[in-house]
């Protein structure tokens, strides 16, 4: 049941407005963090609420349904120095009424990935020691990496060498945040994987006028009913630094899975479960295994690679790259183009129910865990099928895209092992091309 608690939800984006929706519908007080004062003021104008449109739903006619209204603020900005190298800025003007006298103690971060280091830095002042941060973003491995190299310092990790983010200062994980000390106070990070298919749309006029407000410019439509698997960022990190940055494989016959943190971080785990309890909605995971997390984020990573660029590409849904046999080709060398980079590690993604599904056999070989990782990001496309990506999005909007944390990441990735990723490569120079073309 939720409580007084109060959460707040950096991004006006599809996942942000979801997330806000939920928590907002079962009783949460939920204060959105936007970009800037503008669009705190159009949200005001809107009615200070979200729609939502959920059209999975196959049992019942879908309906535009309205939040409770929210609060929203924006953020101070912080300049970036040349060090920062970051062209993508997230920051807004201050607003004192918005975020006042209260302090962060929950916060969802639903930025672009190319957002998130310095959306949380601006916020770092305003957080209470152990505030607890749930990050969302596609591309997450590689926002983490940032993290640990940029802001490793504040939030207690220990900085090592470089370097796969994509402006190339990532490091080893090490000491990171929530292993140990905790109660001295550090920030909580958890980590998620998100399969869940929105896009931001507002309502037509006409469900507008059956709506308590005139205007509801805040919407979106949920497409695809997925799923959220989560977990504690810290252990994660540390069981999965040496496989993801060596090449070896996280679990192989002759290694044992990394250590469960279930019992280590009881009320983390805790703080997850209650919070999948009280959202049931979001279909959300807690995983305290960072193995399966791992594989998890991964196999999230391969839908990405292969999805969202194809999507751009074509101008298509996500539903369409599953019915062209050229499509389903480049979805199969890009699942062939991972495993071959990460080892043969079987692939074992959440499942579109999440959480229900075994590791694959430990002597699963190179071809079942090509042949696995391929039908399961088919299946994520098939499930968000009427799905608008959100690199297509982008792209609409004349946006920057995440292609370099997510595409951009695996050849980095590729490019340490001594790899080459062509077909990665080829859909990250084109959406590259894209990205100039409607540039404004």
């Amino acid at each position: 049941m939720a409580s007084s608690q109060v959460w707040h939800v950096l991004g006006g984006g599809s996942l942000g407005l979801l997330c806000a929706f939920h928590l907002r519908t079962v009783g949460f007080a939920v204060n959105l963090i936007l970009r800037s004062s503008s669009a705190v003021t159009a949200f005001k104008q809107s009615g200070s609420c979200v729609g939502l449109l959920e059209s999975w739903r196959k049992d019942s006619v879908p309906s535009w349904r309205r939040s409770p209204p929210l609060q929203a603020t924006s953020i101070p900005c912080i300049v970036n120095t040349a060090s920062d190298n970051n062209s993508h800025v997230f920051c807004g003007e201050f607003l004192s009424k918005g975020l006042g006298a209260t302090r962060i103690n929950r916060l969802i971060v639903a930025t672009k990935a190319q957002d998130t280091v310095l959306a949380l830095r601006n916020l770092l002042p305003y957080m209470d020691p152990g505030c607890r941060c749930i990050l969302l973003q596609n591309g997450v491995l590689a926002v983490a990496e940032e993290l640990q190299q940029t802001l490793g310092e504040q939030l207690g990790w220990t900085t090592r060498s470089p370097d796969l983010h994509p402006q190339g200062r990532a490091a080893m994980y090490a000491d990171v945040a929530g292993i140990k000390d905790v109660a001295a106070g550090k920030m909580r990070l958890y980590v998620a994987s998100v399969t869940h298919g929105c896009y931001r749309e507002a309502p037509p006029q006409q469900d507008i006028q059956r709506l308590p407000s005139d205007s509801l410019a805040f919407g979106l439509v949920h497409a695809g009913l997925g799923s959220i698997t989560v977990g504690v960022l810290g252990p994660f990190l540390a069981s999965t630094s040496a496989p993801l940055l060596t090449g070896k494989p996280s679990i192989t016959p002759e290694h044992s899975p990394p250590q469960r943190f279930d019992t280590v971080h009881g009320d983390d785990m805790a703080f997850l479960q209650d919070l999948a309890a009280d959202l049931p909605d979001l279909n959300i995971h807690p995983e305290a295994d960072s193995s399966v997390l791992l594989h998890g984020l991964l196999a999230k990573l391969a839908a990405n690679c292969a999805i969202n660029p194809l999507t751009v590409l074509l101008g298509c849904c996500n539903g369409t790259v599953t019915e062209l046999p050229q499509t389903r080709g480049i979805i199969l060398d890009i699942c062939r183009e991972l495993i071959a980079i990460f080892g043969p590690t079987p692939f074992a993604p959440p499942g579109l129910k999440s959480g229900d599904r075994e590791l694959a056999p430990l002597d699963c070989t190179k071809e079942e865990s090509e042949k696995a990782l391929y039908d399961w990001v088919l299946a994520v496309a098939a499930a968000t099928a009427n799905n608008r990506s959100s690199m297509l999005q982008d792209i609409a909007a004349g946006r920057a895209t995440e292609v370099d944390y997510l595409n951009g990441w695996v050849l980095r990735a590729a490019a340490a092992r001594g790899l080459q990723a062509p077909v990665n490569a080829t859909l990250h120079a084109l959406v590259k091309a894209r990205e100039k073309l409607v540039a404004v």
